[in-house]
């Protein structure tokens, strides 16, 4: 019996060691906001430091990112991949756009990833309560990001 439930126990290790040994590192951008911002949750936020990661791949064409601002955790957020829609170097970039009122919305954010540079567009959790993405005012505004992990 007690060579089952150590032979069981080896397996165990053995299983969730080689997951994690072949898990995606975790990527992150962060910025620091010279003034406030809003979430794609419709979460209000005033100037300091926004931390994006993203988590892991959710699909082909989806990842999952969690959100940080000025260090404390401000939500998990599922986005969809897209072709950068300007040229972009392999430096991050956040892009936003302004509302009717001239606040920033954080749009979504590109990140240079096996040899490449993707856009990842975020989406509203499901079930929050946010109106249609707002009317930019004079397009994307693209800001300037440091990766990190």
């Amino acid at each position: 019996m007690r060579y089952v439930i150590l032979g069981t126990l080896a397996i165990l290790i053995v299983v969730f060691a080689a997951r994690d040994a072949g898990a995606q590192p975790r990527a992150c951008v962060r910025a620091d906001m010279a003034e406030g911002f809003v979430l794609p949750d419709g979460s209000a936020h005033p100037a300091g430091q926004l931390r994006i990661c993203l988590d892991r791949d959710y699909s082909p064409v989806a990842g999952l990112h969690s959100i940080a601002t000025d260090g404390r955790a401000s939500g998990r957020f599922l986005s969809h991949r897209v072709k950068p829609e300007v040229r972009t170097t392999e430096a991050p970039q956040l892009a936003f756009v302004r509302d009717a009122s001239g606040v920033l919305v954080l749009r979504g954010y590109t990140l240079a990833r096996n040899g490449s540079v993707e856009g990842y567009w975020l989406d509203a959790p499901r079930g929050a309560r946010m109106a249609q993405a707002p009317a930019a005012v004079s397009g994307t505004v693209w800001l300037a990001a440091v990766a990190s992990r």
